[in-house]
């Protein structure tokens, strides 16, 4: 057990943080139902325009099909002053409704590419030219020559077949901006000079739609999870919220800021925080008996350091002449306590040592679970042993003006209340009294 004490504290409002997850999660459904909007096939091809028509080649029969492929994508919104059941109900909706407009997207990309690949397949095959026999080196050579143009044309249909086929299925999943380049890849395949060259475009193409389908996907991604972090961002303090707002924007990999976020709203929480905690703690103390005054809490939390006494109104006990002080640091989430000495009392380490003991074995354990009944939780992280160092004086200033020290040596009114002026005496609990 320790004579003063170190704790990082968390106070967690849990219908605030519910929600807080929640909008954020609404975010970003609401941005992948802005992605959906984007890929929808009809939407896409009229934008696209002469590029889409390229790509997707003379298939009259495939751009009526993507063009009637329409799908209907709404944003789920929640009220301002919503609860966590009511956010919650809103995500659910917005996960069905993009899922369902996704799957039906799927299924008219799917509805195209079947489209073109039977039509490839059921195109009549061109009758093999008639080889000669035989003739002179000349006309063997012509007939070579003709034998390899049939085959590059052969091999040039089979790609080109293959390339509508793939790009009906996947134009719609590419990057817009990738557009152009798979239109010159494409447009190889029409004017490479043998099959070797026909078969090394056809892979250009096939992985140039693979890398472009990726990115397109990385980048919804990344915007679903920006919408995220930028709802979470709301709950930081404004100058991090501008700053934060203008690096999610500009960043090309959100995630690398989530940390940050955390941070900046957690810094935030125990800011707004701070007076929850000096409440809990005045409750913590109050539950033990210390005539704790209507003010501590706000003189805590205001200046970060206030004093009770251990003194009993009509003086005695085994505390008499010591009291609390207890530290709320304002930069970082961490409170601490120590037993002090009042003025005018004399050293004596030997009762330092007993009124420090009589603290932690009686009086701690008690607010450290009384304080976590009223919401705070507190993570002991330095302890020192009763006895090991002294307890340190306090000025009369720093007291309590109502303690029980004698008259000569309590404080003269104050211009300003001091951040240790409870205003009343400190008592304990009476099964305490005796010595330890």
């Amino acid at each position: 057990m320790s004579s003063s004490a170190a704790y990082g504290w968390t106070y967690q409002d849990r219908e605030v943080e519910r929600q807080r997850l929640l909008r954020a999660q609404l975010a970003e459904q609401a941005q992948r139902a802005e992605n959906l909007r984007r890929a929808q096939l009809r939407t896409r091809l009229d934008e696209l325009g002469e590029q889409a028509a390229e790509l997707l080649g003379e298939a009259g029969h495939l751009r009526r099909t993507h063009r009637i492929a329409e799908v209907q994508v709404d944003t789920v919104t929640a009220a301002a002053d919503a609860d966590s059941a009511e956010l919650a109900a809103a995500v659910r909706r917005a996960e069905q409704q993009n899922a369902r407009a996704e799957g039906e997207l799927a299924r008219a990309v799917d509805r195209a590419w079947t489209a073109l690949v039977a039509e490839a397949a059921t195109a009549p095959a061109r009758p093999a030219a008639p080889r000669p026999r035989g003739g002179t080196p000349a006309e063997q050579a012509v007939a070579a020559r003709a034998a390899a143009e049939e085959h590059l044309a052969d091999v040039r249909a089979r790609a080109v077949a293959g390339a509508q086929a793939l790009l009906a299925r996947e134009v719609v999943r590419c990057d817009p901006a990738d557009l152009p380049e798979l239109a010159l890849l494409r447009r190889a395949l029409d004017t490479a000079p043998s099959a070797q060259s026909v078969r090394a475009a056809q892979a250009d193409l096939a992985d140039g739609v693979q890398q472009s389908v990726a990115r397109r996907r990385t980048a919804e991604q990344r915007a679903e999870l920006r919408a995220g972090l930028l709802q979470l961002a709301q709950d930081a303090e404004p100058a991090e919220r501008a700053r934060l707002t203008a690096a999610l924007a500009a960043a090309e990999d959100p995630e690398t800021l989530r940390v940050q976020v955390a941070r900046a709203v957690a810094a935030a929480d125990a800011a707004r925080n701070r007076a929850r905690v000096a409440e809990a703690l005045a409750a913590a103390l109050r539950e033990r008996d210390y005539r704790v005054g209507e003010d501590f809490a706000d003189l805590l939390a205001e200046d970060g350091a206030a004093v009770v006494a251990f003194d009993a109104p009509d003086g005695g006990g085994p505390a008499e002449g010591y009291g609390l002080r207890v530290v709320l640091s304002r930069e970082t989430a961490a409170v601490s306590t120590a037993v002090v000495r009042g003025p005018g009392s004399d050293e004596d380490g030997r009762r330092d040592e007993e009124v420090q003991r009589w603290f932690c074995e009686a009086q701690l354990p008690a607010i450290e679970s009384s304080a976590r009944e009223h919401g705070v939780d507190l993570e002991r992280r330095h302890a020192m042993l009763p006895g090991l160092m002294a307890a340190p004086q306090l000025p009369a200033e720093a007291w309590p003006r109502t303690g029980t020290a004698p008259a000569a040596q309590k404080p003269q009114p104050a211009k300003r209340r001091s951040a240790t002026d409870t205003g009343t005496a400190t008592p304990y609990r009476q099964e305490h009294h005796r010595e330890r």
